[in-house]
């Protein structure tokens, strides 16, 4: 086989498991949040398997709420991984494809209240 045509193949693997992780995540039934999950996804093997990315519709409609205070969000989900201005971004692991890392971004006013949630790296 030629150099060629195994780039191309292995172009075409990578893009049907990031379909199927996507669909698997986003479109699947997915797992209801449970807090000791969320904590314990933190490690590489939770971020490979994408383990809180399975949480996310959950977490999305039932927990994270316009309105939670800060310290609410923090109570179900610990600390975030990161945070500035008013934003706080909690990674979910490997959901969009091998090497590609997806986040949680909840974000809040001025008054320290959620106003909504996005998405990165999706």
């Amino acid at each position: 086989m030629n150099n060629t045509i195994r780039r191309l193949f292995v172009a075409v693997a990578l893009c049907l498991l990031a379909a199927a992780v996507y669909v698997s995540v986003f479109r699947g039934p997915g797992s209801p949040f449970d807090r000791q999950a969320w904590n314990d996804a933190r490690s590489m093997e939770g971020e490979i398997r994408c383990l809180r990315g399975r949480m996310l519709r959950d977490l999305r409609e039932r927990v994270i709420r316009p309105g939670m205070t800060r310290q609410a969000i923090t109570d179900q989900l610990g600390n975030p991984d990161a945070e500035r201005n008013g934003e706080m971004a909690y990674g979910l692991g490997f959901c969009a494809g091998p090497g590609e890392t997806s986040s949680l971004i909840i974000h809040l006013d001025n008054r320290g209240l959620v106003t909504h949630t996005s998405l990165v790296g999706l």
